[in-house]
């Protein structure tokens, strides 16, 4: 485990950051449809 993730420390880390973009670009997404939704 130890050695896992020392070797893989760069990628997942990018891909954790690459995840919460997502994550936070989905919810804004989710956020303005849904307001989208109830004023029209």
């Amino acid at each position: 485990m130890d050695k896992q993730t020392s070797f893989t420390s760069p990628v997942t880390s990018l891909g954790g950051v690459v995840v919460r973009w997502v994550n936070e670009l989905g919810a804004m997404v989710l956020f303005l449809l849904r307001a989208f939704m109830m004023i029209f």
